[in-house]
């Protein structure tokens, strides 16, 4: 429905089963090239437009560096990083995965085209710790003998591929894919009650 009949935010409680009209999403609220992916996209696979729109803003925030800070208002004392919760709410049958995946496709090839990558490293970090604890027992070894052996081995630094997209994880793995994000990470979702999970 186009309108802007939304309620008094001021009105509590709010009736959140009453049918609430929502603005539309209008060329002049988002970048142009956001808009023309949603355009052209909206067409081939007949997802709403505004459905492609704020998957793609959603997925953009994983791409953007944490580096990347805005200041929410002129006299403020605080930066915000680019964070952005994303809900796509319609009957069934509308198009909501599609225009989620469209949407999210980018990060998952950027991802793809990461582990390729990580793998590499991988291996070489498997063979330097081989070699690492081999050191690390002749040193023990030598020590327990009374020689002079110097310091300990240094092990050597795990690598981590940097992710964009989380499409299904445990709290705990979670943490550990975060704690080594240089840029924002996009936890996706194609079932709400999933998320809540």
């Amino acid at each position: 429905d186009v309108g802007t009949n939304l309620p008094d935010p001021s009105t509590i409680p709010l009736d959140i089963f009453e049918k609430i009209t929502v603005p539309r999403i209008t060329e002049d609220m988002v970048p142009s090239l956001l808009w023309e992916f949603a355009k052209s996209n909206s067409v081939q696979i007949g997802a709403a437009r505004e459905a492609i729109v704020i998957s793609s803003l959603f997925a953009c925030t994983a791409a953007i560096s944490d580096d990347v800070k805005i200041q929410p208002r002129s006299n403020a004392t605080w930066l915000e990083s680019p964070r952005i919760w994303a809900v796509l709410i319609g009957p069934p049958s509308s198009k909501k995965s599609p225009a989620a995946s469209v949407a999210i496709e980018p990060l998952q090839k950027l991802d793809h085209q990461r582990s390729g990558a990580a793998a590499g490293k991988r291996a070489q970090y498997d063979l330097a710790m081989k070699v690492y604890k081999a050191q690390e027992a002749a040193y023990v070894k030598a020590a327990a003998k009374g020689d002079e052996v110097g310091g300990p081995p240094i092990p050597p630094e795990e690598p981590h591929a940097e992710r964009l997209l989380i499409m299904d994880t445990t709290p705990e793995a979670l943490v550990n894919i975060a704690m080594n994000q240089t840029r924002g990470l996009a936890l996706y979702r194609d079932e709400l009650g999933g998320w809540f999970g």
